[in-house]
């Protein structure tokens, strides 16, 4: 976690949307598809949202981490296009800050899809808000702030587009400077 004051300030405005979006839903079952060390399955633990939470993560480092972390929570290693768990598994599934990572997030968004009973909870960093607050942080200058890692880019009105398209219905959307988060549920509900 973060010392930055600005950061924590930052991050503690997400997980408040984050939470009052799951709260709507009141899940019993999570998935966090990118768990990295858990965090986000924590805060919603401390929350009191969810009763049987898991994560996966492609990071074997990162779940190791989050096992030491947060030793009540169920990490596996694991590729979020090709998850082991079966259809309509959770009743909500969490992808936060994984999709501009992967190269073809329709893969990824279709298994979530697949593994979620009823609902999603998916956000994703606000273009062009984000390499504009990297560049000014001095973050990534030769690459006009954008991340290296990141090879999928969504304003906040094209992110609400493309998670329609993958075959979700949206109940909330909003922005959480400088990331965009939908809640939604599956067509066939």
């Amino acid at each position: 976690m973060t010392t930055n004051g600005i950061e924590r300030f930052v991050i503690g405005r997400f997980n408040k949307k984050l939470l009052r979006y799951a709260r709507f839903v009141s899940p019993v079952t999570v998935l966090d598809a990118g768990c990295g060390e858990g965090f986000t399955l924590q805060t919603l633990k401390r929350a009191g949202i969810g009763k049987r939470l898991f994560g996966i993560d492609a990071s074997h480092h990162a779940v190791k981490t989050g096992k030491k972390l947060f030793p009540g929570l169920s990490l596996i290693t694991g590729d979020i296009r090709h998850m082991q768990f079966a259809d309509a598994s959770f009743d909500m599934v969490i992808c936060t800050e994984v999709l501009e990572h992967v190269k073809v997030p329709q893969e990824a968004i279709a298994e979530i899809r697949r593994v979620a009973r009823s609902y999603v909870l998916i956000s994703v960093p606000q273009e062009p808000w984000f390499c504009i607050v990297n560049f000014l942080r001095g973050k990534y200058i030769r690459s006009w702030g954008n991340h290296p890692e990141h090879v999928n880019h969504w304003t906040f009105a094209g992110f609400i587009r493309f998670v329609e398209d993958q075959g979700f219905s949206v109940i909330q959307s909003g922005v959480s400077f400088p990331w965009s988060m939908v809640l939604a549920r599956k067509h066939d509900q």
